[in-house]
C-alpha cells in the first residue's frame, strides 16, 4: 500500500516527455530556456508530500474484525486524499511552468 503514495518514476518520466514535446514557444531561445527550467522542476518537484509508511497498530481491545474495518477505512481515505494532493501538486507544477514561460520571455527580451 505504500507505494500508492508516491508519483510512480514512470509517471516522472512520462511527465518529463510530455513536457518536452508540449512546450512550444514562436521564439526558439525561450523555447529552449523555458524547457530547461520546466524540467528542472519536474526533477526537483516529481515527488508529492507524502508519508513514509503506513503501520498501523492498535494498544485497544478490540475484535480482528474491527481492526480489518478500521484499516480498511483508514486506507480508502488516505488513497483519497493522496488522490487529492497528487492533483494539487499537479496543479502547482502547471503555474510554475507558466511562471517559467514568463520568465523565459523576459530574459529574452531583457
Amino acid at each position: 500500500m505504500a507505494d500508492v503514495f508516491h508519483v510512480k518514476e514512470w509517471k516522472v518520466e512520462a511527465l518529463k516527455k510530455e513536457i518536452s514535446s508540449s512546450i512550444k514557444h514562436s521564439n526558439q531561445e525561450v523555447e529552449r530556456l523555458w524547457k530547461e527550467m520546466a524540467l528542472e522542476a519536474i526533477e526537483r518537484f516529481c515527488d508529492m508530500p507524502s508519508p513514509g509508511s503506513m503501520n498501523i497498530s492498535f494498544n485497544l481491545r478490540i475484535s480482528e474484525h474491527d481492526v480489518k474495518t478500521i484499516e480498511k477505512q483508514l486506507k480508502g481515505y488516505i488513497y483519497s486524499y493522496s488522490k487529492s494532493v497528487e492533483e494539487k501538486h499537479l496543479e502547482m507544477l502547471q503555474e510554475i511552468f507558466r511562471l517559467q514561460r514568463r520568465v523565459a520571455e523576459l530574459k529574452v527580451n531583457a
